[in-house]
């Protein structure tokens, strides 16, 4: 088959003796090898320590305006939409994009708790014609403790 854009009509052969066969509007088929994909997702694990998350995704056949969703997995893609950085050049193989932490200011607590969850995430690209990329998947972790060490109760001594 080639490349490109061909044009396809469904034709269902007639359900009685006698009646016409069923014929469909004729559309355009567009065959393509080299679907939108996801190679990588740097960092591909973190600490969930509520800061933001800076990622940088790579692939093929990104396209300007491009969306990310990130979050756990599911049926129908990967978690939320989160935000798009530009690189000021636009790109068919990297997109920049941040997961939102937590942000506090005067009015209050604002932002999401997508980079405080440990556990399995995903990463989907869709592109503006609604294309969707395979899933990337990485590890946002809990942070450990480096060393523990007894703390002295009030009144005793230690």
């Amino acid at each position: 088959m080639t490349l490109g854009s061909v044009l396809v009509t469904v034709t269902n052969p007639p359900a009685h003796v006698g009646d016409p066969p069923t014929v469909s509007t004729t559309l355009p088929f567009v065959v393509n090898t080299d679907p939108l994909k996801l190679s990588s997702v740097t960092p591909s694990t973190s600490v969930a320590d509520g800061l933001d998350l800076a990622l940088t995704l790579t692939g093929q056949r990104i396209k300007a305006g491009a969306t990310v969703f990130f979050g756990a997995p599911s049926a129908s893609g990967c978690g939320v939409e989160i935000e798009t950085a530009s690189s000021g050049v636009p790109s068919s193989t990297v997109l920049q994009a941040v997961v939102p932490g937590i942000r506090a200011d005067v009015t209050g607590v604002h932002g999401t708790d997508l980079t405080l969850r440990g556990g399995a995430y995903c990463v989907q690209v869709v592109n503006p014609d609604g294309e969707r990329s395979n899933n990337a998947a990485g590890d946002h972790h809990q942070p450990e403790a480096d060393a523990l060490q007894p703390v002295p109760e009030r009144g005793r001594p230690g």
